[in-house]
């Protein structure tokens, strides 16, 4: 089962498959279909595995932006104290 074969030996196998047809295209019975078939169905499972790898590779979780500084817990001060108490008051005395 080609599954169950690593990258590497996949990729070996079709180097193989493919340099054999290319060096006995016409000594093969059957004209070398056999040999074809073994050979698209390496490329297509060393495919299946490059897709696999692209699309859960888009999937990996976005990493997190930076939080914002200060202790846990404790709200980010956006404005100074004085500017605060201005809000609240509404006015300049």
């Amino acid at each position: 089962d080609l599954r169950g074969m690593s990258d590497q030996a996949l990729k070996e196998r079709f180097k193989r498959l493919q340099d054999g047809l290319n060096k006995f295209p016409g000594v093969l019975p059957d004209g070398g279909k056999k040999y074809r078939r073994s050979l698209r169905a390496v490329r297509g499972e060393l495919d299946r595995r490059t897709r696999l790898a692209s699309d859960s590779a888009s999937l990996r979780p976005r990493p997190r932006p930076p939080r914002p500084q200060g202790r846990l817990g404790e709200p980010v001060k956006l404005f100074s104290s004085s500017v605060f108490i201005l809000l609240v008051r509404g006015s300049v005395d």
